[in-house]
């Protein structure tokens, strides 16, 4: 009964959750300007075309704006969200001679990435060069140094959609269009001295037992999809 009723509700309308991906990209960007005095900045965006990069690298022109810094496009390179377009693109700003103070990543996977090319070619972070991520992957707890990021969590996200269903079973009403903040996690490579230490024998417990529990769950989609 409680499907086909939820059924019924999505033919009619759509409960809508996503996060505030531009809120949460703002916010790194103004920590790097405002708490470190930081103007000096580039940004590594991800593919061309992609929505979500070109909404990052709209907030972050629109944000250096607001802090009456001038944009060019040579503030920018395109990393791809991936691994291998981004050290090309780190290998280039290195190569022109000219690396910026701080690069501001549009995912936590290119961030990483600038961090081990730039510590590679002799640099240090964020001594040398500031780098900040987003998404608030696990990776960026086993960085050296800790990479600031945007937390985008998930388990915040399935409780708002919980909320949301029980709310609408209660109510009636349908709240279509839901946004989940991010939080900005301010670790060591914006410069900052943060207390980040974490237990490196229960976090890789709790990975393993995400990974066998994957395996599991996968077992019993299997079973459902036979039956």
């Amino acid at each position: 009964r409680l499907l086909s009723t939820i059924n019924d509700v999505l033919d009619e309308n759509c409960i809508n959750i996503n996060f505030d991906h531009r809120t949460g990209m703002k916010s790194v960007i103004e920590h790097i300007i405002v708490e470190h005095g930081i103007t000096d900045i580039h940004f590594m965006s991800g593919s061309k075309g992609n929505p979500f990069a070109d909404s990052r690298r709209e907030v972050f022109m629109q944000t250096l704006e607001e802090h009456g810094i001038p944009f060019d496009e040579s503030m920018v390179s395109y990393g791809d969200f991936w691994t291998e377009p981004t050290i090309i693109a780190t290998e280039k700003l290195i190569k022109s001679g000219k690396l910026p103070r701080a690069i501001i990543c549009a995912n936590d996977i290119m961030a990483i990435t600038v961090c081990t090319i730039l510590q590679q070619a002799g640099y240090s972070v964020p001594e040398d060069v500031i780098i900040t991520g987003f998404d608030g992957m696990d990776e960026v707890y086993l960085t050296c140094p800790k990479i600031t990021t945007v937390s985008c969590s998930y388990k915040t996200m399935a409780k708002v959609a919980v909320e949301l269903i029980i709310d609408y079973f209660e109510t009636g009403i349908i709240k279509e269009n839901n946004t989940v903040d991010c939080e900005l996690l301010i670790f060591e490579s914006c410069g900052c001295t943060v207390n980040s230490k974490i237990d490196l024998s229960t976090y890789f417990a709790n990975l393993n037992n995400r990974f066998f529990r994957h395996q599991d769950e996968g077992c019993v989609m299997m079973s459902i999809s036979n039956k």
